[in-house]
């Protein structure tokens, strides 16, 4: 089984960023079937940084695949990839969470045409979203209200989703 480690740069005094992102992991991967599947935590010998050992995704990600597929990309695969997305994306919202970094660069795929959703390093639940004030993620994917300067919300995330596929 391939897997992939995710070095959680700076982890050697363990944050509440980092602490989220495992449980955020963790609770998506109990809560969803089809998610990124997140095995446990490794330390680097060498660093001694924490990494996380997630699922290996074999397609990379969306944005690359894209970039070399683009013209070969059929129509009932961006339905499929769509509905995974969307499921990963409900599954944080039940569990309170706005993810606020959805971008192709966070979109991962597998051999079998899953895509899931990945990288949960700025995700937060909606108390957390109104003590920060700081914009965070890729531009075109961010919602025209956050960068106004309002709250990330549900809808935020949802336009993100389809700046992915619009």
């Amino acid at each position: 089984m391939k897997v992939a480690l995710k070095n959680l740069n700076g982890s050697q005094s363990m944050s509440a960023e980092y602490l989220n992102e495992l449980q955020t992991h963790w609770n998506l991967n109990k809560s969803l079937k089809s998610s990124l599947k997140f095995y446990g935590m490794t330390k680097d010998p060498a660093t001694k940084e924490f990494m996380m050992i997630l699922q290996f995704a074999e397609k990379g990600n969306l944005k690359c695949f894209l970039s070399s597929n683009f013209s070969n990309f059929l129509w009932k695969d961006k339905i499929v990839y769509l509905c995974g997305l969307a499921d990963d994306l409900n599954s944080l919202h039940k569990l309170g969470f706005f993810y606020r970094d959805l971008h192709s660069g966070n979109i991962l795929q597998n051999i079998s045409g899953g895509a899931f959703v990945s990288d949960f390093g700025l995700s937060g639940s909606p108390n957390e979203q109104k003590s920060c004030n700081k914009i965070r993620g890729v531009l075109p994917y961010i919602a025209p209200e956050v960068l106004n300067e309002e709250p990330y919300t549900l809808s935020s995330d949802i336009y993100s989703f389809w700046c992915n596929y619009g």
